[in-house]
């Protein structure tokens, strides 16, 4: 099995920067929310942290090989111990850009951000209620003003590589539309776009029927393989969807360069140790938020995490 790094955006709305958010996250570290935890901390300018997942199950199967075969027997865990998903990653504090660790059947990228959303509207609602109190609270009006100020919540986009893009596509339970930039002009756009002489690049936006007496099986199908056809010719794209749990997706396409690494599963499950009486400085000594750091500096993915872009 392979544990991957796949890249994020945070996008914060009015009145919150993303230090801010992460700093409600390092003071919330080690709390739990519906069977997952997280800690965040600083660490060589960026906020690094760890997404841990407790599973429920309690016995799993043992397959061990004799002569002749094999033989499979239930194995039952004691009442204090717990299966355990772990997933760390990095922040830029400046852009909002970070790398996840993904391995297959612990949370996706998705599933991590629209977490991270959640806990993002827990800290919008504690500071409108604050600053209300604070002005003697009372007048619905005062509340709704500052209400105004914080407008909006967590948005989150994915960039990724060619190969991620089409996975992430196949599995879409949806999809509303799709915006691209051709790697080079066809004759065809020419003809449709007198001024695409002129131009240094051009995008185009493509809605999707939202009606669900269009929107069959076969149809989303001819959508996903009619995208999958276009990614080789694409410099870029971004394509808002719902993905297969439910929530809102927007995966952004990045075709000039591979910024991202695999690693193998055992190799990083042996450097993986979290004390919960020192759990921020557990984070910082991990061995996998180094290895984050030192692919962060690659000059590729430096470009990608901190350039800031308009």
């Amino acid at each position: 099995m392979k544990v991957r790094i796949l890249g994020f955006e945070w996008i914060t709305s009015k009145g919150i920067t993303v230090s801010e958010f992460c700093n409600y996250l390092e003071s919330i570290s080690g709390r739990e929310f519906s069977k997952r935890v997280i800690a965040v901390t600083k660490k060589d300018g960026f906020w690094v942290g760890i997404l841990l997942s407790i599973k429920d199950m309690k016995a799993y199967c043992e397959m061990r090989d004799e002569k002749g075969g094999f033989s499979i027997s239930p194995k039952e865990l004691d009442r204090s111990t717990h299966i355990a998903d772990f997933n760390f990653f990095i922040i830029h504090p400046e852009t909002g850009r970070g790398l996840y660790q993904h391995y297959h059947n612990s949370p996706a990228i998705n599933t991590f951000c629209f977490f991270n959303k959640q806990r993002y509207d827990e800290l919008k609602s504690k500071i409108i209620e604050n600053e209300w109190r604070g002005s003697g609270s009372g007048d619905e009006e005062k509340k709704l003003a500052i209400m105004k100020n914080y407008e909006g919540s967590l948005r989150y986009s994915l960039p990724m590589t060619e190969k991620d893009f089409q996975q992430c596509v196949s599995g879409l339970k949806k999809i509303n539309h799709i915006v691209y930039e051709y790697s080079y002009f066809t004759e065809q756009e020419r003809l449709f776009s007198p001024v695409g002489t002129y131009a240094k690049r051009m995008t185009h936006k493509v809605v999707f029927p939202k009606s669900k007496k269009v929107l069959t099986p076969q149809f989303l199908n001819d959508i996903k393989d009619a995208i999958t056809e276009m990614i080789p010719n694409l410099k870029g794209a971004r394509l808002k969807g719902v993905d297969p749990e439910g929530h809102e997706a927007v995966y952004k396409l990045i075709n000039d360069y591979d910024p991202f690494a695999e690693f193998d599963y055992e190799d990083v499950i042996r450097t993986v140790k979290i004390d919960s009486t020192n759990l921020l400085k557990s984070i910082c000594d991990a061995y996998f938020i180094d290895k984050m750091i030192e692919i962060s500096r690659q000059p590729e993915v430096k470009a990608i995490l901190s350039v800031k872009t308009k």
